[in-house]
């Protein structure tokens, strides 16, 4: 390589020079060609040096089960919800997302002529058991990072948000007289952009806030990591067979 013969050459000459006897000039002229080639290598090993290959968090366009993703009793906790939760996975109407799973509230399901006479007597119905409490969709097919999310964060619906505590894009979206948010934001655990916004009739933007804090504290490598098709089954048969039981709770109710 010509690195090496020029250290070869240094060398040779100054073992040929008139002081080469002299131990001194001996020693000085060895440091010298040893530092040479030490940079010489540190330049090699620079230009030659191979960039690290980041890989997206969730690769081949997998899909990750939302009874994998999130943990209802924990969400159930962090909401500070007085009944236990139930969840959808909206994958189907979310394609591009990894996954897409929407909380709802759990309690006893009003009938017709009940949401009637709440709206008569408090002038809204709210977020009734059984409605949408928040929607959390995870974008992880990309390893994600805070700057490009940052420069993305453009229009006059969005601005930067600290309301987490950390940054966030959120969008502004009219919901009759009231400006409801949205937030997305890149886990720092996972590195896929998580979106979260409330369901139909969630106008409480400090819940919204809430559930995606939850979010960010919940989802971890662990709920994206890839599982074997067992595991997803008997998740998905558990959380059926959850939901077959509460049906007729919800379905005995007075009319």
């Amino acid at each position: 390589m010509r690195h090496r013969a020029v250290i070869t050459l240094l060398l040779s000459l100054l073992l040929l020079s008139p002081g080469a006897c002299k131990g001194n000039s001996e020693q000085e002229g060895m440091l010298a060609a040893q530092r040479a080639a030490e940079e010489e290598a540190k330049l090699a090993v620079a230009n030659h040096q191979v960039a690290p290959r980041i890989h997206a968090p969730v690769q081949d366009s997998r899909k990750v089960d939302c009874n994998q993703l999130i943990d209802l009793p924990s969400f159930h906790e962090a909401l500070q919800e007085k009944e236990p939760l139930s969840m959808r996975d909206t994958r189907k109407s979310n394609a591009d997302a990894s996954a897409a799973c929407s909380l709802m509230r759990g309690g006893r399901i009003l009938s017709a002529k009940e949401q009637e006479a709440l709206l008569k007597r408090s002038g809204k119905l709210g977020v009734l058991a059984g409605d949408e409490l928040c929607h959390i969709a995870a974008f992880c097919n990309v390893h994600a990072d805070e700057e490009s999310l940052r420069k993305r964060c453009q229009g006059p619906n969005r601005k930067a948000s600290e309301a987490m505590g950390t940054y966030a894009c959120e969008t502004t979206t009219a919901h009759g007289a009231l400006d409801v948010i949205s937030l997305r934001f890149v886990d720092p655990d996972t590195h896929c952009v998580l979106e979260i916004r409330g369901g139909p009739s969630m106008t409480d933007n400090d819940f919204i806030v809430k559930c995606a804090m939850a979010a960010r504290e919940l989802i971890g490598p662990a709920q994206i990591a890839e599982q074997p098709p067992a595991a997803n089954e008997a998740a998905t048969e558990a959380a059926n067979e959850a939901t077959s039981e509460a049906a007729p709770a919800a379905g005995s109710t007075a009319p």
